[in-house]
């Protein structure tokens, strides 16, 4: 095995990219691509709502509850992406897409998307069960 330097991990890579045709009629489709790290950390927390209740005795208390509303629109706006893997959604798209998008399109995007990032199907039927 070669072992890396620390130059050659923190240089920028080039994320993976896949074409996902949505229509095959027309050939009209997106591209989708891998997440970086930081990219992967905010849809994981974008998943969770804060929740500040008050203790009796230890005042403020934080707790995390699993938010899955929008879970698969949520994922496409951080892997959908052009030709040279610029994304094309920001986080305020969420509810546009997620409201405008057929389920059969934004599934076949999230099947990729997961994929491409390792999230298992395990994983993501766990979210939504939790």
């Amino acid at each position: 095995m070669k072992t890396l330097s620390r130059e050659s991990l923190l240089k920028k890579k080039e994320l993976k990219r896949v074409e996902v045709i949505l229509n095959e009629e027309t050939g009209e489709g997106v591209w989708v691509r891998q997440m970086t790290a930081r990219e992967k950390n905010n849809w994981e927390i974008s998943q969770h709502k804060k929740v500040v209740t008050k203790g009796t005795r230890t005042g403020r208390q934080v707790t995390y509850d699993l938010q899955l509303e929008d879970y698969r629109a949520k994922l496409a706006v951080q892997c959908v992406c052009d030709a040279k893997g610029e994304l094309l959604f920001k986080p305020e798209d969420v509810e546009m897409l997620s409201l405008n998008m057929s389920a059969a399109d934004l599934e076949k995007i999230v099947d990729v998307a997961n994929d491409l990032n390792t999230i298992t199907k395990e994983e993501e039927e766990d979210m939504v069960k939790n």
